[in-house]
């Protein structure tokens, strides 16, 4: 299970207390490489959401910040309209622009395999700049990626919804621009005959499944394919359908 937990203030201060809101993504129904998965988005000020679900969403095919964005683009779809993966428009602001200091989100996954154990996977701190109301900038941390900085979007809205300036964030990370790019594609190896069998390459993998097979090879014992940087076609596929 993951958590996304929203904070008011810096990732250095986020604490139960100052929490605004939170996100809890768990699999609809057994893994597979396009999973189907279920989510339940809560904010403090509005109470939780209906159940949302995502459905045939690619394992290990991108960013963790991809998945987040689409569970929100649901929960933020205006009433009346239908919900879509894309970032809505927001009412503009008058006069006035309400606007956050500093938010900032942590996403943890939760691990039935490994004694609900918990690991922080990606944090995102989003801070306004200074004397500029309504733009930010924001700095995304995550396991298997390199740091990602967007250093300055506007965030003008006639009210201020913290997941709003998130999913706007989001936004700017993925695209470079105030748009939600198309879904990530699974990421499928080139098959490759060998000593071994249908093998695959470790090194033709792509970021996070490579980590992420890497870590799952190491757990269920295989030492002689992590040394040799080849794995058997099948074991691609049993990792791709185990729970994480």
């Amino acid at each position: 299970m993951l958590t996304v937990s929203l904070h008011a203030g810096r990732l250095s201060t986020a604490s139960f207390a100052n929490r605004l809101g939170w996100m809890e993504v768990t699999y609809a129904s057994q893994p597979k490489p396009l999973s189907d998965y279920k989510a339940v988005v809560t904010a403090v000020d509005t109470g939780a959401s209906p159940p949302i679900t995502l459905k045939g969403y690619p394992r290990y095919a991108g960013t963790l910040w991809d998945l987040v964005a689409r569970v929100l683009s649901t929960y933020l779809t205006p009433e009346g309209k239908a919900a879509k993966e894309q970032l809505w428009s927001v009412e503009p602001s008058g006069k006035f622009i309400p606007y956050a200091s500093a938010i900032c989100v942590v996403v943890e996954m939760q691990s039935t395999q490994r004694n609900n154990a918990r690991r922080v996977l990606a944090q995102c701190e989003i801070r306004r700049l200074p004397g500029a109301r309504g733009r930010y900038e924001a700095v995304f941390t995550e396991d298997c990626f390199d740091e990602h900085v967007v250093e300055s979007f506007l965030h003008r809205p006639a009210k201020l919804n913290h997941w709003q300036l998130v999913q706007t964030a989001l936004a700017w990370r993925l695209s470079g621009q105030e748009e939600l790019p198309p879904r990530p594609f699974i990421f499928q190896p080139d098959p490759v005959p060998g000593d071994h069998g249908i093998e695959v390459s470790l090194d033709a993998l792509a970021e996070p499944a490579r980590t992420c097979f890497e870590r799952w090879l190491a757990r269920q014992g295989h030492r002689d394919e992590l040394s040799r940087g080849m794995a058997g076609e099948k074991l691609y596929i049993d990792f791709l359908h185990a729970l994480a």
